[in-house]
Parts: structure tokens; sequence; C-alpha cells
């Protein structure tokens, strides 16, 4: 419950009457509005609301709220005065400063309807309005001249000489403030990825090695499953950090496409030489295409196996066997080739993920083979390795 400020010596109450009691008792029961619920809609203390029902003194503060907020005017007891000269005063400060009232609303962030109702003197302010109306330099309005209506002014906060201060060190610069920031942004970027289970396609952490419990059929979908990190985090603690101030993402959206910092150039350079460098005999935007349509509907082992040996070949997800090295080499493609053959095609169901996976490695590695993508396109995984011009049936 609100408490109405104490007010100042300089503040004296209104004695209220009958008339203005049974007023605004009738404008409430048309509303029907209990006490309490006009306490709350005028923004005023309930005491206060309490006082005039009583046709107790109130501050001329809540008489001016209560009216505007049930649409009655000014009660003739109220002495029209120092409305008035305020009134004159706002005025001609503002007129002096070049302001219209829809422009120092907007200063003031007040609608143009309260600085009519100011100027003309038909409602007093409230003390918000006071202190929106002091901070417009413009008016050049002293506390003394809305002390009437505006109360004490406020207390100024003790200083606590245990709290730490935090100045800005003068060796940071405005550069590694935007690197570092773009090294937040770039580690949000990377730390998901998608990993294939027997299930289907898990979401991990590649920082904390966390997992998601759900799968998804589609890599797609991997990234709008749930995933619980373990315990701080880098990953998880950089995106708390984005989420609570997204001018980070936005500074380095900006400065990764600027390249003003090394940082930046640097990660220019390196996406550039990696889009260049070719993965075995086919350039990494062939590779991408194929992952897009074999990531596509409808799912199937087969497509999860092509998916799989791209992502590995595309350094975005481990070894599909794990018998091989992590990064994707042509050593390590055909050191999964050979565990492949070993483990052979007959254990596993027609177009299952092994064949998959073996047809897309071998595309990679012979620049004669033929796309998984004809095949998938086909819809016939099995006879294509049927087909004796099949470079993955050698």
């Amino acid at each position: 419950m609100s408490h109405e400020p104490s007010p100042s010596p300089s503040v004296r109450r209104v004695q209220t009457d009958a008339a203005f009691a049974n007023a605004v008792r009738a404008a409430c029961m048309q509303r029907t509005w209990n006490r309490p619920a006009l306490a709350a809609q005028a923004h005023v203390p309930l005491t206060a609301v309490h006082a005039i029902y009583r046709r107790a003194p109130v501050l001329p503060t809540v008489l001016s709220a209560v009216c505007r907020c049930l649409d009655l005017p000014l009660p003739p007891f109220i002495d029209l005065a120092p409305l008035r000269k305020l009134g004159l005063l706002l005025r001609d400060r503002r007129e002096s400063a070049g302001l219209s009232r829809k422009s120092l609303g907007r200063l003031a962030k007040l609608s143009d309807a309260t600085v009519k109702f100011v100027e003309t003197g038909l409602h007093a302010p409230s003390r918000a309005t006071c202190l929106r109306l002091l901070s417009v330099a413009a008016l050049d309005l002293q506390w003394s001249d809305l002390a009437l209506f505006a109360g004490p002014p406020p207390d100024p906060r003790p200083s606590n000489a245990d709290s730490p201060v935090f100045r800005l060190d003068p060796r940071l610069s405005a550069e590694m403030v935007r690197e570092q920031m773009l090294l937040i942004d770039q580690l949000c970027l990377h730390q998901d990825g998608a990993e294939c289970s027997p299930a289907g396609w898990r979401r991990v952490c590649w920082l904390c090695g966390a997992r998601s419990a759900t799968t998804a059929s589609r890599t797609e979908e991997v990234k709008h499953l749930s995933l619980r990190h373990s315990v701080a985090c880098t990953g998880q603690l950089a995106e708390s950090l984005v989420h609570r101030y997204p001018i980070l993402r936005e500074m380095a959206q900006i400065e990764r496409r600027s390249r003003l910092t090394p940082t930046a150039r640097m990660i220019h350079l390196d996406r550039r030489r990696a889009t260049a460098a070719p993965l075995g005999c086919r350039p990494v935007a062939e590779l991408g295409e194929l992952l897009a349509y074999a990531s596509g509907a409808p799912a199937s082992p087969y497509r999860s196996g092509v998916a799989s040996a791209l992502l590995w070949a595309l350094s975005l997800g481990p070894c599909p066997l794990g018998g091989t090295a992590d990064l994707f080499t042509e050593d390590a493609a055909r050191g999964l080739l050979a565990a492949a053959s070993e483990m052979g095609l007959t254990t596993t169901p027609p177009a299952d993920f092994l064949r998959g996976l073996i047809d897309a490695v071998i595309w990679i590695l012979e620049p004669h083979a033929v796309p998984p993508q004809e095949h998938l396109l086909s819809g016939a995984q099995a006879s294509f390795h049927s087909d004796p011009s099949c470079p993955s049936t050698r």
C-alpha cells in the first residue's frame, strides 16, 4: 500500500467539504469503483481517499489527481492563484525556449494535455510531473518554482564508504572492448552443434559436453531442442550475458561487418580460406549444398548417414563411427571406409545409415564418384549400390 509523502512546510493541505465528497462518491458509483480502486486509478494514497470522504484536509495535488481521474472540475475551495502563477511561468519559459507544447511533452515524456492543464491552471501538477518538467534543461526551472506542488526535494543518496568504486581503467581502449564483444558473439555462435545418434540428431554443447535429452529427425530442428548445460559452462554464461545486454550482439555484428579490429579481420580471412579450400576433391560450397538437401524431408537413415559424413567433413560434427581421428582428413576418411567395409553392409537394413555414410565419403574423396544426391532424388538407394559403375561398390 502506498503512503502519502510528508509535505514540506510550504505545502498546505486544503480543507475539503461535503459537496466535493458527494461529487466524488457519485462519480465512483457511476464507474463502480470502491475506495481502493479510486486510489489505484488516480495514483494517490488510500489514506488520502479516506480523508476526502471524511472531509479532512488533503494536499492540492491529491485533489487535482482525483478530479482529473473522475473528470471533475477543481472544487472552489482550492486557491487557484498558485496554479495560475505556475502556468504563466511554465508558458513563459516554454516560449522563451522556442518549444511547442508537443515538443515540450516529448522532452519531458508528458502528454500534450498534461502540459496544457498545467499552463492553464486546470489541474495541479503531481510530483512526478514536476520532476519531469525539472529534467528539461531548456526551461531553466528551479525546485523553488515547483516546491508548492512537488514537495520536498529528493534526499541525496548517502555515500557508502564500503561500496567499491569502479572506474574505467585508462589502459582499456575502444578497440579492446569491440574485440571482446566480437569474441563473445563468436562463442555463442559456435558453442552448439548436431550429433548423430541411433535415436536421431541430438543437440550438443562442444564446451561442456552436455547433450539434449530428446532427439530430432532433421538437423534443422536440433537448435530447438532444450539443452541442460553443465555447471558454470562458458557457453551458457556467454548466452546469459548476451540475453541481458542485447547491445553486445548488435555491436559485434557491426564489428564483424566493418572488420576494423585484428580479431574481426582474422575471422574474415579464416572464413574465406575455409570456403576456398576444398575438402578432398570437393569445394566447401558444394558440400554445403548437398548437406542442405540431405537434411531436408523426407528423413531416412540413408539421408542421416550422408548428412553425418558431411558434418564431419565440414568440422561441424564428430567422426560418425568414432573409430578414426576427430578431424576430417583424407587418411581419416579412408580409415573410416576400411572400418565400414569390415562391418559389412549386409548387417544393416536397406538404405541404412552406414550406406549413406560410405557413399558421401567416397563422393568427397573420388573426383568421378556419383554424388549421393542423385540417388536421394531417385529414392532408389538399394538399386544404386547394385550398379557396377558406382564407385562405392568398387
